[in-house]
């Protein structure tokens, strides 16, 4: 009987498909794999030449028959992965579920084990550095709260026309967080997929707004204007991010009001023909932590809150409190939560600078 769940097993025959798929001679090199590393198979009575997914279940279905099999398969196995990557931090784990010494429900085996097992060894052994490091990876802000963001987004999201939004805050933020944000939530409002948004600088030292967007859309994309965009792009929607750094502008009100109003007009149609939209995000870029909005007609302001809260309200979890049971859940000691969240309190809920800080602290964790 595997100490592994159909779930880790499954996981594994994924892992190795991947891996042999992407050789020259996937059943000859997974025939020389097993060979090296000494596990007992038959292999002389395994077709080879099978399909590989069909292969990689067979050879499971014998490798499963005894513990030491697969235990030796899989030892030989991690060092053909890199080993930076999620699948050799999780065949690690597999292979120290494996090794892990069972206690006995018997009294007397109870016993022995007690005498001489450190039940918290067994836990450690699970939440090893290895596995430490790719869960603290796994720690994604992003669908931290933002509440009234999506409620918005999603009200005034048009699936088959121009929609624009504008959003305002510390660059590092609005890219890292917020960003990412309105693309997944657009993404599984749509239930269809973008190409790569297509990202463009408009400065203080630019002409219009329409002069830089098509200025750069001639340049690197060959299109006269976003019309000619996303006719091409029909098969997919098309999000265009604008870095404004010219909001404080006098004229820039009137300017973005116009050109908007404008690709509006040239586009709706096609894109309503198509059934494809085009999601606009004017993204003020403000280290002022002003938080200033154009309200531009047309334009739905999407508020970004400029602190974080830090405990727990009406809204949700606080900051502190959701990054403590996501450091609790990587497996990290009780001292070291303490000590980050002693940290993260000292910005006072500032959305940019406890954003910085927690990206920091998993980088510090995960050894980036």
């Amino acid at each position: 009987m595997s100490r592994l769940s159909f779930r880790e097993i499954n996981h594994l025959q994924i892992i190795v498909q991947d891996y042999c798929s992407n050789l020259d001679k996937p059943g000859v090199n997974l025939r020389s794999v097993i060979n090296t590393s000494k596990a007992p198979l038959d292999i002389e009575s395994i077709n080879f030449d099978a399909p590989i997914k069909e292969l990689v279940e067979i050879i499971f279905d014998r490798l499963l028959t005894g513990q030491e099999s697969l235990l030796q398969f899989l030892e030989y196995f991690q060092y053909k992965l890199d080993q930076n990557s999620d699948n050799y931090v999780d065949i690690k784990s597999y292979i120290n579920k494996i090794k892990r010494p069972v206690i006995s429900d018997s009294y007397e085996n109870t016993n022995i084990a007690r005498s001489n097992l450190d039940i918290r060894t067994f836990y450690d052994s699970e939440r090893s550095g290895d596995t430490i490091v790719k869960e603290i990876r796994r720690i994604d802000i992003v669908n931290y709260n933002l509440e009234s963001l999506r409620i918005s987004l999603i009200r005034e999201l048009k699936l088959k026309k121009v929609c624009v939004f504008e959003i305002t805050g510390h660059d590092a933020v609005l890219k890292n967080y917020v960003l990412k944000r309105i693309l997944n939530e657009f993404k599984e409002k749509t239930n269809r997929g973008y190409y790569p948004p297509i990202e463009i600088i408009h400065s203080n030292y630019s002409n219009s707004l329409q002069h830089t967007i098509e200025r750069k859309l001639k340049d690197n994309r060959g299109c006269d204007n976003l019309l000619q965009l996303v006719d091409r792009q029909k098969d997919l929607d098309t999000v265009l991010v604008i870095w404004n750094h010219a909001w404080e502008k006098d004229n820039f009100k009137n300017d973005a009001t116009n050109f908007f109003e404008k690709v509006k007009a040239d586009c709706n149609s096609s894109l309503s023909e198509n059934r494809r939209c085009l999601l606009i995000i004017l993204a003020n870029v403000d280290y002022t932590n002003k938080h200033c909005y154009n309200n531009i007609y047309g334009c739905t302001a999407l508020e970004i809150p400029k602190k974080f809260l830090l405990y727990e309200e009406d809204e949700g979890a606080g900051i502190l409190e959701w990054f403590e049971n996501e450091l609790d859940r990587c497996g990290l000691e009780n001292n070291e939560i303490e000590k980050y969240i002693r940290c993260l309190k000292e910005y006072a809920g500032d959305i940019y600078l406890t954003f910085q800080e927690i990206q920091s602290i998993i980088k510090q964790i995960a050894g980036v």
